[in-house]
């Protein structure tokens, strides 16, 4: 029974890896699309407008299959830990 449920498994494992990949060649195409525009176009970012769109919904689509957390953390690097302030 324990072999029957690995071999199920892991094709659908690979299946949401395949997702998660995709959904992150997704956003690094669309944030370096908008990246380009935007050197081509400092003055005018108007131009840039719908690819920043299509970033943004590409970036929202990454965060709902992405699994990992650590992309999830949202770290503010310049504000220490309590711990270490009450120390000095």
């Amino acid at each position: 029974m324990r072999v029957l449920a690995i071999i199920v498994a892991f094709p659908l494992a690979a299946c949401g890896m395949g997702a998660q990949l995709d959904a992150r060649n997704d956003y690094q195409e669309a944030t370096d699309s908008y990246k380009q525009c935007m050197a081509a176009n400092p003055r005018a970012p108007q131009q840039c407008e719908a690819l920043r769109l299509i970033m943004e919904a590409a970036g929202r689509k990454y965060e709902e299959v992405s699994p990992n957390l650590l992309d999830k953390i949202k770290v503010n690097p310049g504000s220490p830990p309590p711990d270490y302030a009450a120390t000095r």
